[in-house]
């Protein structure tokens, strides 16, 4: 995650060990919400960060993996968590 780049290639990485590790959503969620938080970050490996975010949710709901939707339940449960403000499962439903 540290090293993490823009690159396609980056992401499809750091996307497939998410996948392969779904069992562990909850946690990959919160680690990778928090590193966005990091003042000192650069801004380009924040980009990055979120494009793998943007993936991840993205293939909740295209990949057929068993339990992929955990990670969008996972952030669901974070937001709510950490905002104190009700993010309901509509929220990533919108159309743009």
């Amino acid at each position: 995650l540290r090293k993490l780049t823009i690159s396609r290639a980056a992401i499809r990485n750091a996307m497939g060990f998410a996948l392969d590790n779904v069992e562990s959503a909850p946690e990959i969620v919160e680690i990778l919400t928090d590193s966005l938080t990091i003042p000192e970050t650069p801004v380009q490996t924040k980009i990055a960060r979120l494009f793998l975010v943007s993936d991840i949710l993205y293939n909740c709901s295209r990949v057929s993996i068993p339990n992929i939707h955990v990670f969008r339940s996972a952030y669901v449960e974070f937001y709510n968590y950490k905002t104190n403000t009700p993010l309901t499962r509509s929220f990533f439903f919108f159309k743009v």
